[in-house]
């Protein structure tokens, strides 16, 4: 799937939510999905979703133009999913798919939802990614997600993982 032509379509402008809610060592080691998206999408302005004790390991990262912060509880879900609607993202790429984070997307209504292929869970995005069972690395883990999308930067950032 190429996100620059289904942000065309969709009459938005090509913007990419990552998510990966909480979990410090595991937010840090989906940092090279960023860069990889970056790579394969340069014009793209690419968004992270994470709890909010857990924002400012994101913050200044130079390929995000900037971190939703995820607040506990139902209204901080609410805010988020709010946010999250008014910029409009064309495209999601869902790291932690679990039922708060994939319900979110949904109620968010970005047209394109990547996550992973879990439960019931797996029909609140538009598709669904499964890791190859050669994949050992928690950072292969993450970039093999890039996959629906064609970003083969993941590839060339870590030539093993394929």
């Amino acid at each position: 799937m190429d996100l620059s032509k289904a942000a065309s379509e969709s009459n938005r402008g090509l913007r990419i939510l990552i998510t990966r809610l909480r979990f410090l060592g595991d937010i840090i080691i989906s940092t090279p999905v960023i860069e990889a998206l970056k790579e394969c999408y340069p014009d793209a302005e690419i968004y992270y979703l994470a709890q909010e004790e857990y924002a400012p390991v994101l913050e200044g990262n130079p390929f995000l133009e900037g971190v939703i912060l995820l607040r506990k509880g139902f209204a901080g879900t609410l805010r988020a999913v709010r946010k999250i609607r008014s910029l409009r993202f064309s495209a999601a790429l869902d790291l932690f798919y679990n039922p708060r984070s994939a319900n979110i997307l949904f109620l968010s209504g970005i047209p394109v939802r990547v996550g992973g292929s879990r439960r019931f869970r797996k029909r609140m995005y538009t598709d669904n990614f499964s890791v190859p069972v050669e994949v050992r690395s928690a950072v292969s883990h993450h970039l093999s997600a890039c996959r629906p999308w064609d970003a083969t930067g993941w590839m060339i950032l870590f030539p093993g993982s394929t």
